[in-house]
C-alpha cells in the first residue's frame, strides 16, 4: 500500500510538471505570436498616408508696394499688406521612424492647396517638409520648412512650419486615426515685418494604415 501511495504521488508530481511545462510552452508561444503581430503592425504602419482639411488665414505683404524694402510706404508708417481667409487641403505621407507602438520621430512630406475665400486669384499651392515627434498618448508636435505659393512667383517664399496634432478618434480594427490639427507658418521673404507675413489654420487630419 505504501508503494502504491508513493507511485501515485510520483505520478501526480510528474503530471504537474508536465502540465506546468505545457502551460509555459503555451505562454511562450502566445507571447511570440503577439510579438510577431506587433512587429507586423509596426511594419505596416511605418508609412501612413494622410490627408487634412483646414480653415484659417494668411497675412502677406505686396513687395511691389515697397520696392525699397523700407518696411512701410504710408505716412502713418503702416505696411501694405493683405489678410485673407483660407480653406486648405493637403495630403502626404507620415514616415514613422520609431514605429507605431512607440513614441518617437516621424518625417511628413506633404503637398497642398490653400483656397483663398476672399480673393480666389490669390489661391496658393504649397509644399511642407516636416519633422515631428509623437508622444506616448498620441499627441504630436512638429517643425520644418514650408514652400508657400508655387502659383505666384513674385509671392513665393520659404518659411518656418510649426504643427500640433491631438488625437480625436482611432479605429482599433483598421488602425485609422483622426486628429485635431493646427499649423503656423512664418514666412522668410519679409522677416523685417514678421507680424504681417504669416499664415495659420486649424482643422482635421486623417491618417490611414
Amino acid at each position: 500500500k505504501a508503494a502504491d501511495e508513493r507511485a501515485a504521488a510520483e505520478k501526480k508530481r510528474l503530471d504537474a510538471e508536465r502540465a506546468a511545462a505545457e502551460a509555459k510552452r503555451a505562454q511562450e508561444a502566445a507571447k511570440k505570436a503577439e510579438q510577431d503581430r506587433l512587429a507586423e503592425l509596426d511594419m505596416a504602419l511605418t508609412y501612413r498616408p494622410f490627408f487634412a482639411g483646414y480653415f484659417g488665414k494668411q497675412q502677406r505683404q505686396y513687395d511691389e508696394d515697397d520696392p525699397a524694402e523700407l518696411g512701410f510706404t504710408h505716412p502713418d508708417n503702416t505696411v501694405s499688406a493683405f489678410g485673407d481667409a483660407l480653406f486648405g487641403v493637403k495630403g502626404g505621407m507620415q514616415i514613422n521612424v520609431a514605429g507605431y507602438m512607440e513614441s518617437g520621430f516621424m518625417f511628413s512630406p506633404a503637398l497642398g492647396v490653400a483656397i483663398n475665400l476672399e480673393e480666389p486669384s490669390r489661391t496658393s499651392l504649397f509644399g511642407d517638409l516636416e519633422v515631428g515627434y509623437a508622444f506616448a498618448k498620441g499627441v504630436t508636435l512638429g517643425t520644418g520648412l514650408t514652400l508657400w505659393d508655387f502659383t505666384h512667383g513674385e509671392q513665393f517664399t520659404f518659411g518656418w512650419l510649426g504643427t500640433a496634432n491631438f488625437p480625436v478618434w482611432k479605429s482599433e480594427m483598421k488602425n485609422h486615426r483622426l486628429d485635431a490639427s493646427f499649423e503656423w507658418r512664418q514666412f522668410f521673404d519679409r522677416m523685417s515685418d514678421p507680424d504681417v507675413n504669416y499664415q495659420f489654420w486649424g482643422g482635421l487630419k486623417y491618417l490611414l494604415k
